[in-house]
Parts: structure tokens; sequence; C-alpha cells
């Protein structure tokens, strides 16, 4: 999938399309592409294979983006939030 390509750091090129964009942010990331672009896709990929640089930043960036947004602790405190809200708005709808 697109979040463990992110997480293990590999160089991602991916399709702007659906969520995609929620979770790579382009050329931090990795590098998006219209949908249906060959051209693009083609562009995309060539400046990877050409730029060891650009593979290995893309490739820290987004295991790092990952690691800090997208863990269990992070998702388990984004999970605590809304139940608390919930729970607040529950409480505050009783009195």
């Amino acid at each position: 999938t697109v979040m463990e390509a992110l997480a293990s750091g590999t160089p991602l090129v991916a399709s702007d399309v659906a969520g995609i964009p929620s979770v790579v942010t382009h050329h931090r990331t990795g590098l998006l592409v219209p949908e249906k672009d060959v051209q693009g896709l083609a562009g995309a990929l060539a400046a990877l294979c050409g730029n060891p640089g650009l593979r290995a930043g893309l490739g820290a960036a987004a295991r790092e983006e990952v690691r800090r947004l997208h863990s269990w602790e992070r998702v388990a405190e984004q999970f605590e939030q809304a139940y608390e809200r919930a729970a607040d708005r529950h409480l505050a709808g009783l009195r």
C-alpha cells in the first residue's frame, strides 16, 4: 500500500487521486502525477532514477512523516481525543 511504501522509506510515485494526496505530499514525501498522465508518470520515474539525492530525501521524509503522524501511538492519541470530545458533547447534552 501507499502507507507501507512511505513507512519503509521507499521513494514513491503515485497518482494524484482519491486519498493518496492526503498521505503523500508532492516533492516532500513522494511525487504525485495526474491520473492517466503517462508522460507525467514517465517524467517522475525518470527524475527518481536519475537523482539518488531525490530518492534518499523523499524516502527519509516519508518515513519520518509516517512515524510522526501515523504511528500506532499517534493513532491511539487521535482516537482518545475523539472519544473525549464525544463524551464531552454527550455530557453537555445531559445538563
